[in-house]
């Protein structure tokens, strides 16, 4: 088989991939999950106001980008609508700025986004998702440029990603990463962050109500229901030390009422209260965690990514071993490596995959930037198309089996 052939059967067996999971997702029942919270936010809106709204806390971003679509189309469809909108302006950011313009890289973009399948129901992880992966391919581009650059894109990046989602916060090690590999490497043009200290005193201004009422940045609530008196870590802790007993099903949460019992039995501290104190609560069982968290993002990641994830972090340790020295040229592997320990580290219970996506599509952009450098060996590319194509043909024929047609 040629090249050129190999390249357009895998073209058709991912088309036929997206064509199908699009009908999927989208076909699927307004409200469901979390998809919820966000049509109560655009209800409260309507029925209370803006103000009233960033009070309460909502996503102020993800609320800007969705609430105008609802004078043309219902809520849950504004809420899904904006999602493929980002993915889209997703798709031109990397083909316009980055200057990847292949149709083999945007089938493997679209093929990570649309596995996981948020950019489809009403959430606002795919405004998050399309912020951090601008802010971290800004971050590669700034650093392997000698000439002085722009940091419009990386600044706005950055404060959307910080007033869209609390998830940030989990992202400060990479973040803070990025920072250093701009002070070592890029030579950047001053001037350019007009736009970025625009942009941040339009929400700051925007997230006065919320700070007003001494909340902070207005995020969404996913709040437990007021008589609670656990705290969500607490709920997550106790789901872990039962799914370790075998009294709780895998990737599953007891409910309130139970971890409120669970307190209520063995005392308020039995249980760490916040994300941060659970990490020192019991030592010994954070490290187990951390190992088994680990294996399962690292195994379930091929459904996702298939072995572009092992590929571009071990061809990075290669590198690393081989020059003795961390340049600019290993941020991607070392950024990917970095973040997945960190969740693995924090998240006491299961790891959501969605919340990787912006470490799966760098290690998209690590593995292409690899593989047209004829870094990669020939059989390692095309054993990685294989297996993202058989991927994809196992996809199709479970969508299409789920489709109610």
């Amino acid at each position: 088989m040629t090249r050129k052939l190999f390249h357009t059967i895998f073209l058709v067996v991912m088309g036929v991939y997206l064509m199908l999971n699009g009908f999927y997702f989208l076909s699927k029942p307004a409200g469901g999950g979390d998809e919820s919270l966000f049509l109560s936010d655009l209800a409260l809106i309507n029925d209370q106001g803006w103000i009233s709204a960033i009070e309460k806390g909502i996503s102020v971003p993800y609320m800007l980008v969705s609430y105008p679509l609802t004078f043309v189309v219902d809520s849950v469809w504004a809420l899904r609508l904006a999602n493929l909108l980002l993915l889209a302006a997703l798709v031109l950011y990397c083909y316009h700025n980055l200057k990847l313009t292949s149709l083999r890289f945007h089938a493997i973009l679209l093929f990570v986004c649309c596995t996981i399948g948020y950019f489809m129901v009403g959430l606002n992880d795919g405004l998050f998702a399309v912020c951090s992966i601008i802010f971290f391919a800004e971050t590669y581009k700034l650093i392997t440029q000698r000439s002085y650059t722009s940091i419009a894109w990386w600044g706005v990046a950055l404060l959307l990603l910080i007033f869209t989602r609390k998830l940030w916060i989990v992202f400060i090690p990479g973040i803070a990463f990025s920072v250093f590999m701009m002070w070592r490497y890029a030579s950047v043009n001053a001037r350019t962050s007009i736009a970025p200290l625009v942009l941040l005193a339009l929400l700051v201004a925007l997230n006065v109500p919320s700070l007003l009422a001494e909340k902070g940045i207005s995020y969404d609530q996913k709040q437990p229901p007021e008589t609670t008196q656990a705290t969500w870590a607490q709920r997550q802790y106790l789901a872990q030390l039962q799914v370790n007993e075998g009294t709780l099903a895998n990737f599953n949460h007891p409910t309130w009422e139970a971890t409120d019992a669970y307190l209520e039995k063995h005392g308020n501290n039995a249980l760490p209260a916040s994300l941060f104190s659970a990490l020192t609560y019991d030592p010994i069982f954070t490290i187990k965690e951390f190992f088994k968290d680990l294996a399962y993002i690292l195994t379930y990641s091929i459904r996702s990514v298939g072995l572009l994830l092992l590929t571009v972090i071990g061809f990075g340790i290669v590198r690393i071993w081989k020059e003795k020295a961390i340049t600019k040229h290993q941020y991607i592997p070392i950024l990917v490596g970095l973040m997945l320990s960190v969740f693995a580290l924090i998240i006491i219970s299961f790891v959501e995959l969605r919340w990787l996506t912006s470490l799966f599509v760098m290690t998209v952009i690590g593995f292409w930037k690899l593989s047209e450098t004829k870094q990669l060996p020939n059989l390692v590319v095309l054993g990685n198309y294989a297996i993202l194509m058989l991927l994809a043909a196992y996809g199709s024929y479970s969508y299409f089996n789920k489709i109610e047609w």
